[in-house]
């Protein structure tokens, strides 16, 4: 009699988990390279939104200039233009919105005409805020060397709301 021949289960056996183990690596990697893009797309969304919010901000802070250069040549005249320029709402555009703050460190009130005012602009896109400040001496001069494209923690003594650090949120 001729002694049958069993096929070897085990040689079968293994190379089954081999296969099983290089398609979960290769699983493995395609997720890791989804999630990569997911994140790539996240940063470049948030990337184009600080821009525009920043766009946004230096106009704001334009918007300022252009309201002291229209009024007339005395401190309360372009004070009460800022103030009243401030005081306006938030210029929305779609989901966009740009605005103007003012500070003033010595008392809290930008309306003292022997104060220096800081005018800070704000510019937010989605979840990006952007805060540039510029400081203007008793005049409404330019501060010279005075430009902070992110604008410091300040509390308003006249109970407005602090203005918060710039860096955009993720």
């Amino acid at each position: 009699m001729t002694p049958t021949v069993r096929p070897d289960h085990r040689r079968r056996g293994s190379v089954y988990i081999a296969v099983l183990g290089f398609a979960t690596l290769m699983l493995v990697a395609a997720l890791a390279a989804l999630m990569t893009a997911r994140v790539e797309r996240t940063s470049i969304a948030l990337a184009n939104d600080r821009a525009q919010a920043r766009a946004l901000a230096l106009s704001a802070v334009d918007r300022a200039f252009y309201a002291i250069a229209t009024a007339a040549n005395t401190p309360e005249a372009w004070r009460a233009r800022l103030n009243q320029l401030a005081a306006d709402p938030p210029a929305r555009l779609g989901a966009r919105t740009l605005e103007v703050h003012l500070f003033d460190a010595v008392d809290g009130a930008p309306t003292d005409a022997g104060d220096p005012v800081t005018v800070i602009g704000v510019g937010v896109v989605g979840d990006a805020t952007y805060r540039p400040s510029v400081g203007l001496d008793e005049s409404g001069e330019r501060i010279q060397g005075y430009w902070a494209p992110w604008a410091p923690r300040h509390s308003h003594a006249a109970g407005r709301p602090a203005v918060e650090s710039t860096r955009s949120r993720c």
